[in-house]
């Protein structure tokens, strides 16, 4: 494989070809996908040739939106968005600040996230369309291997890894760093979806159910008796993409809202588990129903609280919490569950 030298060695030497030739990029980037062309404007900008720089940006963009390939563009950590970052710094730096301000406006513009406000208080909201198959189908890769029984803790922090009738799933993490590229993507629409950082947040968590596959009723807010936990705060965000359709059953219900989600492939649901004072909310007590056909596959990535501290601050005034209900909701729950699929 070439090294990090060949690599570089090859980008200078196509772009000592260009300009001293002065051949025309669009001949070039006829055989070059948008990823070369964006590397080669990197060049250009890098030596202050900021209006040819521009040309591979723009080269880069069209190449985004003709390959079939675009989408794996954006698994290496690169976006539509990225480029009109790109061709705004070049437009800025050659002295060309009515272009500069055209492609930042279509930055803000592009790609609005889909949203859908499943619960008002607290606020529990479905984002559409915010992972490709592409993408779905590389983090199942990467987790096949390594998927292992959940493991379960008990009140006492005892770790139960073994088979768990409250907890009948496969789990792995995967970690930021090594799939970076891929992760970050996921991360930055989290944090575009919240509004919120993902620093010092969890590594993503990727869970499969199979058939009566289910977690029990539960918080994601923890209440762990481990001082490690809480070095980043508490769990403040869940976001939950969704990686599979399930023909039946396995529902995310929120029993103290009559909420029920069913799996939308695609899709990321996102709600707080802490109030805006930093307390635990008992409202978003959620439960995973039992497949009956198919599987399901998630990604959950969890947000701690402490990075949030200027983002969403405490505030001097807030509203009471309501209190807390007894299980009737609850055994409502299972009740109306039990004849839906009857």
């Amino acid at each position: 494989m070439p090294t990090k030298t060949d690599y570089n060695e090859a980008l200078y030497g196509m772009y000592r070809l260009q300009t001293t030739y002065r051949l025309d990029p669009v001949e070039i980037c006829k055989k070059l996908n948008a990823l070369d062309c964006l590397m080669i404007g990197s060049i250009h900008y890098l030596d202050e040739n900021f209006q040819g720089a521009e040309r591979w940006f723009q080269l880069a963009l069209k190449k985004y939106y003709t390959d079939s390939n675009s989408k794996q563009f954006d698994i290496f950590g690169y976006s539509k968005d990225f480029i009109l970052k790109l061709l705004m710094k070049a437009a800025k730096s050659s002295g060309r600040y009515k272009t500069a301000l055209e492609y930042a406006e279509k930055g803000l513009h592009l790609a609005p996230i889909k949203s859908e406000e499943l619960n008002l208080d607290p606020p529990i909201n479905m984002y559409h369309n915010l992972i490709h198959d592409e993408e779905i189908e590389m983090l199942k890769t990467l987790s096949n291997p390594h998927l292992k029984r959940s493991q379960f803790y008990t009140s006492s922090d005892e770790v139960i890894e073994d088979f768990s009738n409250l907890r009948t799933c496969k789990t792995v993490r995967l970690k930021d760093d090594v799939h970076y590229g891929l992760l970050k993507n996921l991360n930055q629409r989290v944090t575009d979806a919240t509004g919120l950082s993902v620093k010092e947040s969890e590594d993503l968590q990727i869970s499969n159910y199979g058939i009566g596959g289910h977690l029990y009723e539960h918080e994601d807010s923890s209440q762990s008796t481990e001082a490690d936990f809480w070095t980043s705060g508490n769990r403040i965000i869940t976001a939950l993409y969704y990686l599979s359709e399930v023909e039946q059953g396995g529902e995310t219900v929120f029993p103290f809202l009559d909420l029920r989600v069913r799996t939308q492939k695609g899709s990321l649901l996102v709600w707080y588990n802490l109030l805006s004072n930093g307390t635990s909310d008992w409202r978003v007590t959620h439960v995973s129903c039992p497949i009956i056909k198919g599987d399901k596959w998630i990604a959950t990535k969890w947000l701690r609280g402490n990075p949030q501290m200027f983002i969403r601050p405490c505030p001097v005034k807030m509203k009471l919490q309501p209190e807390y209900c007894d299980k009737t909701y609850m055994r409502k729950f299972f009740k109306e569950t039990e004849e839906h699929y009857q």
